[in-house]
């Protein structure tokens, strides 16, 4: 890729996470939260799968299949998110709160941390390309790991959150 059509991929990036963040809002509060983690799963690594491809194509095609399948992997990483954060505040009681809050952002930057050193190892031996697929795989456990485990919170009052 040029320096041009970097560019344009990381300003439809840039572009996406902002629509990403205003329509996980919307959406989390209109649909509910487990059907945005459900979505979110199953998207992340559809969409490291379009950009790996993507990127054997050439000109606007390559721009517009990268731009798109990173735009959705974007979203889809920081929704995760986003509702992990909503849903932690949701099912803890208020004076667990801060405590739930703070274990889940302990456990993400763990997660991030382990992730980066897997990577980079799984770089060394299988290449970019796999190593992306690979680590989007585990987004698939929110599937089943949600239907188990996560009740949803929408519409709930949350004073009666014991």
């Amino acid at each position: 890729m040029s320096e041009s059509e970097v560019n344009i991929v990381i300003y439809v990036i840039s572009f996406s996470v902002i629509l990403g963040y205003l329509i996980t809002g919307i959406v989390a509060d209109k649909w509910g939260r487990k059907p945005l983690l459900y979505l979110y799963g199953l998207l992340s690594p559809i969409s490291i799968i379009i950009v790996v491809f993507g990127v054997n194509f050439s000109g606007i095609t390559l721009i517009i299949i990268v731009g798109l399948g990173a735009g959705i992997a974007y979203i889809t990483l920081q929704g995760i998110r986003i509702v992990a954060r909503l849903i932690t505040v949701e099912i803890n009681p208020t004076d667990a709160r801060g405590t739930g809050s703070g274990f889940r952002s302990l456990i993400s930057a763990v997660g991030t941390t382990g992730g980066l050193l897997i990577s980079s190892i799984l770089i060394y031996f299988y290449g970019l390309a796999v190593t992306f697929i690979i680590i989007s795989l585990p987004h698939l456990l929110i599937l089943p790991l949600t239907y188990l485990f996560i009740k949803e919170t929408k519409g709930i009052d949350l004073s009666e959150v014991k």
